[in-house]
């Protein structure tokens, strides 16, 4: 599972403008909601039911956009796409976002921070998106199947890996390389 410090650095290599990442309970020490901004969150809180820090579980994300005519367009992203939105990312936003609901994740995967960066690197710096976050969104869920209505995990594992490859082919790493070494 990638560190808060990993996806940090990750994301700025990709162009994601994010705004931080933090426990779902730690969403109020980032301030007020930033839009047109990514936000990654764990699942879990800070600190667990025995009082010690916790180590996470699994990272979700989100998005407010605010569009020029002044519309408002919000998007949960989980990978497994069946947590429902958690209020505290509710109460940070204000009210409750719609969900994508495609299970992306393989169950045994914790591959959850890539699936947050490549979601968040395709609605904010994909050269071919719409600017639409909805549309943006159907685009990069085509590209993947519903592990809800099929088993084939190594597809959507491949397509996820090829978001973390270098363009410049002197740089890229063999497909099967750990995502993490990207250039």
């Amino acid at each position: 599972m990638l560190t808060d410090s990993d996806l940090k650095d990750i994301s700025v290599k990709m162009n994601v403008p994010l705004v931080g990442v933090v426990f779902k309970d730690g969403l109020p020490n980032l301030g007020k909601l930033q839009y047109n901004k990514s936000y990654i969150v764990n699942l879990e809180n800070m600190i667990d039911e025995d009082g010690n820090v916790n180590e996470g579980s699994h990272y979700t994300c989100f998005q407010v956009n605010k569009l020029k005519n002044g519309k408002v367009q919000a998007l949960y992203f989980d990978s497994m796409g069946k947590t429902g939105v958690p209020p505290d990312i509710i109460s940070y936003i204000g009210f409750e976002p719609p969900q994508q609901t495609m299970n992306l994740q393989s169950i045994v995967a914790e591959t959850c921070g890539y699936w947050c960066l490549s979601w968040l690197y395709f609605i904010n710096s994909f050269p071919e998106r719409t600017n639409d976050l909805y549309e943006d969104t159907s685009l990069y869920l085509d590209l993947f199947n519903d592990l809800n209505k099929e088993c084939d995990y190594k597809h959507n594992e491949f397509v996820l890996k090829n978001f973390f490859r270098s363009i410049d082919p002197k740089l890229r790493q063999p497909i099967e390389s750990e995502f993490k070494k990207i250039e």
